[in-house]
């Protein structure tokens, strides 16, 4: 009969962060803010830019229900997310969110409905603004709202 042998392996970034060395703390997060800084004007650039083609594309779609034009504009909306948060507006990347929401559930049930789309889209600029930029009550009232607008259709039959 033989024996019964464990092999445990070594971890090797346990091993690096017990060395000491390397720059304290407080000096990376300090570095790390300075570089996240260097990346908000353009983020910003590019943020303008998708919000902008969120809403030409909105303004293009039919009365009815269409599909492939929902699917780009959900596309634009989920591609557009995440660059808020770079230029400190998360308002934004939650409005956007919750239009992609508001989208899939449109999508469930196949129906459009222009004025929901147009309040979230009309949201996403003024969030971008002063509303946003404290993410006080102004951006937590109009976040509500966005939120109410999306789940109407949460429910819907066939959504």
């Amino acid at each position: 009969m033989s024996a019964v042998r464990f092999f445990v392996p070594e971890n090797r970034l346990g091993k690096l962060l017990r060395i000491p060395g390397g720059a304290p703390v407080a000096d990376a997060v300090v570095a790390a803010e300075a570089g996240l800084a260097e990346l908000e004007a353009p983020a910003r650039e590019e943020l303008a830019a998708a919000l902008a083609a969120v809403e030409a594309c909105a303004a293009q779609r039919p009365a009815q229900f269409e599909a492939a034009g929902l699917e780009e504009l959900y596309g634009l909306a989920q591609g557009a997310i995440g660059l808020a948060s770079l230029c400190q507006r998360p308002s934004v990347d939650e409005a956007l969110r919750s239009l992609c929401d508001l989208l899939d559930h449109l999508a469930r049930c196949e129906r459009w409905d222009a004025e929901a789309v147009s309040v979230h889209v009309r949201s996403l600029r003024l969030l971008m603004g002063e509303a946003g930029a404290k993410d006080g009550e102004a951006a937590a009232a109009v976040l509500q709202g966005l939120r109410r607008v999306s789940g109407r259709y949460a429910g819907t039959p066939g959504g």
